[in-house]
């Protein structure tokens, strides 16, 4: 009902010859979002530092927190909070219409914050600021997601959390692209990778316990987790000093005609592109549907 990005997506160069990524569904997110990465000031991807395997584990650890508070969210709390806001009879029909809210709302705030963000600079770097500010966020966003709410209250309190998860979610990636170098490109992508598979596991066992510590516990457990995992990556790994700012906060001027002919030009200009894009937007649509209603 949110969105998130592909691991093997979010590693594209931000540079000036490969200015965009491809965009797709999150398979439990109907959707988060994947980032748009635009042109930035960061170096050849030869002259990014090596990075080592504790940091490739680091750097991705905001990523595991992220991934496991997006499970319990999408497969075993909104799901349940729904049913009972509507009833099982209309649960479906209920769901749905939170999905849909929360899916296009992360289609356009996707654009919009990766394209300010690539273009946007501060004392306290490019990408950082934007991802505590999304964890904050998220973190308060579930306060607003309550079975004793009415439907369109509820529907308002996701689409709020689907806008926390766009702000630190985006810029995420942004950050994984900016310091990972080309020949590590495929490690850093399988780690991942393996960070949303850990996730899921992690949300799975934990959603063993929801009917008995509640909706409070399970909040508590994924407010401390997200921040916990979340600050292992804020303080270890450094944005590359093109993304610094000494002189205050600052966003370059943003030209959209250009920027939205080259999101749509590969999928007009390559084949193979164009189907590899369709048949992966099918394939994460199936496991969307399928997920979003297993209760």
């Amino acid at each position: 009902m949110g969105t998130t990005t592909g691991a093997d997506d979010i590693l594209e160069d931000t540079t000036l010859e490969n200015p965009i990524t491809a965009s797709e569904p999150h398979p439990h997110n109907n959707n988060e979002e994947t980032p748009l990465l635009l042109p930035s000031d960061d170096p050849t991807p030869s002259a990014k530092p090596t990075l080592s395997t504790g940091t490739m584990f680091r750097l991705t650890s905001m990523w595991l927190g992220y991934e496991t508070y997006w499970f319990l969210i999408t497969i075993i709390i909104a799901p349940a909070q729904v049913a009972i806001i509507a009833g099982d009879a209309r649960k479906g029909s209920a769901l749905s219409v939170v999905s849909i809210v929360s899916s296009i709302l992360n289609l356009f705030l996707a654009v919009l914050v990766g394209a300010l963000n690539d273009r946007y600079t501060s004392p306290y770097g490019r990408r950082k600021p934007w991802i505590v500010a999304g964890i904050l966020c998220m973190c308060l966003a579930l306060g607003t997601l309550w079975e004793t709410d009415p439907l369109w209250l509820y529907t308002i309190g996701f689409a709020f959390l689907t806008t926390s998860t766009v702000l630190a979610s985006v810029p995420f990636n942004g950050l994984v692209a900016d310091i990972t170098p080309h020949d590590q490109k495929a490690r850093v992508s399988a780690i991942m990778g393996a960070m949303n598979l850990f996730g899921y596991l992690l949300g799975a066992l934990i959603g063993i316990t929801a009917d008995t510590v509640g909706t409070v516990g399970l909040y508590a457990f994924m407010i401390v987790w997200i921040t916990t995992t979340t600050a292992v990556t804020m303080v270890s790994i450094e944005e590359p000093r093109s993304n610094f700012n000494p002189e205050g906060h600052k966003f370059d001027h943003i030209e959209w005609g250009p920027l939205l002919r080259d999101m749509v030009s590969p999928l007009v200009h390559h084949h193979d592109f164009r189907m590899v894009y369709i048949s992966r937007f099918l394939f994460q649509l199936a496991i969307a549907t399928i997920q979003q209603f297993l209760q």
